[in-house]
């Protein structure tokens, strides 16, 4: 009699016996980690896509520079994921007719602005002197080890604003691109209307107003700003100051109070050999709060 034996689904016969079925089989093959950007396939599941690489948070400080005039600016770029390739992080600058140029390298090793070797934030230090007000768009882009295609960071926009100076009254501030000046004698407000409308509640939402205010030989015994306040408003105000708290404006100690009149303010007091500044700004329009906190960081005191 014949005996019968099945590999793999095939029968085959043999000379004696009864049949005899073997369940040959291959052993798949070891696994390895995923390449990025690769699809995952489980048997039964829908495919997935790995995550690729990306480049984090990309910042650039001082966000906002003068017009012609040199300034270092630090972009800094995280990029944790390993397989980055440490000398192939570029900084681009976006053209107005869609190409880029790369201007500069971000390194992680701890020299020429970069913080610390090895933390996964890139670092490089670039001077811009720009000629027009306006923005500069600022990209990051990045090599990683098994991919073709660089990754692309998010852009950054570098504001490039103007630059108010008065030597007689000892400033220069800087204000955005767009928006105007207006001085009478020792008040300079900067705006982004010519004129200032008649109070209303829209115009209080869709106008700027940022002042600067010389309050001259206010302290001739060049008191502490915090006791010269005490003194000067003795009285105290029409309407009780919401907070007082100390602050540092261009390098010096300031008092800075929020008030309810025409809405919230913040009126700061910042000393200037016998004369006092007054720096006053709403806070009941929000899309101007960076445009004033800016304009405050760029003041400067001859």
């Amino acid at each position: 009699m014949k005996k019968l034996i099945a590999i793999s689904g095939i029968v085959l016969p043999l000379a004696l016996g009864t049949a005899v079925w073997l369940n040959a089989r291959n052993s798949p093959p070891a696994s390895s980690p995923p390449e990025p950007g690769s699809t995952t396939v489980t048997p039964g599941e829908p495919s997935v896509p790995t995550p690729g690489p990306t480049i984090g948070a990309t910042t650039a400080n001082p966000a906002v520079i003068a017009v012609n005039m040199p300034t270092a600016v630090t972009i800094t770029s995280v990029i944790p994921d390993p397989s980055v390739i440490p000398t192939g992080v570029n900084l681009l600058r976006l053209n107005s007719n869609g190409t880029s140029t790369v201007i500069g390298q971000l390194k992680d090793d701890g020299r020429n602005g970069d913080a610390a070797a090895g933390d996964k934030t890139f670092t490089t230090v670039k001077s811009f002197n720009e000629t027009v007000t306006g923005q500069v768009q600022l990209q990051v882009s990045a090599a990683f080890r098994g991919l073709l295609k660089r990754v692309m960071s998010p852009i950054v926009n570098l504001e490039i604003w103007n630059v108010f100076r008065d030597v007689s009254l000892g400033i220069t501030v800087n204000y955005p691109s767009g928006w105007n000046v207006r001085q009478d004698g020792a008040r300079v407000v900067i705006s982004n209307t010519p004129t200032t409308s008649t109070l209303s509640e829209a115009a209080l939402q869709a106008e700027s107003s940022f002042e600067i205010r010389i309050l001259g030989n206010s302290n001739p015994g060049i008191l502490e700003i915090d006791k010269w306040f005490d003194q000067h408003f003795t009285k105290g105000f029409s309407v009780p100051p919401l907070a007082r708290s100390s602050a540092i404006v261009a390098g010096t100690s300031a008092v800075r109070i929020e008030t309810s009149e025409i809405g919230k303010r913040v009126h700061l007091y910042v000393p200037k050999a016998a004369d006092v500044i007054e720096i006053t700004y709403g806070l009941f329009a929000p899309q101007f709060i960076d445009d004033y906190n800016a304009i405050l960081n760029s003041l400067f005191l001859q």
